[in-house]
């Protein structure tokens, strides 16, 4: 049985504000193994997971800070990355988003964003798919390197023009738009 979500489930609602249909932008509820919900969304072909952290995951750790966080994380199949190369790439955008490990090793591109009972959830929505449109953005940069084999670029390319009317793009101008 899924676990009752705090604002995720708000955050994806069309009735509340969702504003992409099902053929623009795939999305999924799925459950994680301990019955926590998540979301799956295909976003100009890359998978987008969208979680919902209300508790740290280190049981025994002690804050005045809520862990309540919306977390966007973009798993890559990117093996032998320069971590400093990365590690710039995550000077370059201050942390948004940032690129990390997951519990496997695998290299994903992530961002949470805090919130709070009562946080007005169209305005978590905005930030949430500023977040996606970067990191999938950011994805899809450091892919074309990769695939370019160009030693002369690195992981810190974050614009591209061509991505300007990807719903990725989309995504990242929602506070101008919304």
């Amino acid at each position: 049985m899924l676990r009752k979500t705090l604002i995720l489930d708000d955050i994806f609602d069309a009735t509340l504000g969702w504003p992409y249909p099902i053929h623009q932008v795939p999305l999924e509820r799925l459950a994680a193994p301990d019955g926590s919900p998540y979301y799956q969304l295909r976003v100009d072909g890359v998978n987008v997971f969208v979680i919902e952290q209300t508790e740290w995951a280190d049981e025994n750790r002690r804050s005045d800070i809520s862990a309540s966080r919306l977390c966007v994380i973009v798993p890559t199949d990117f093996e032998n990355m320069d971590a400093v190369e990365l590690l710039l790439g995550n000077a370059d955008t201050h942390g948004l988003p940032g690129w990390s490990v997951d519990e496997d090793g695998d290299i994903v591109l992530t961002h949470a964003l805090p919130f709070s009972e009562n946080f007005p959830v169209d305005w978590l929505r905005k930030q949430m798919l500023v977040s996606i449109g970067l990191a999938v953005e950011g994805v899809r940069e450091v892919a074309a390197v990769i695939v370019e084999g160009d030693e002369g670029r690195t992981a810190r390319r974050w614009t591209n023009a061509r991505e300007v009317a990807s719903v990725a793009g989309s995504f990242a101008r929602a506070f101008v738009l919304l």
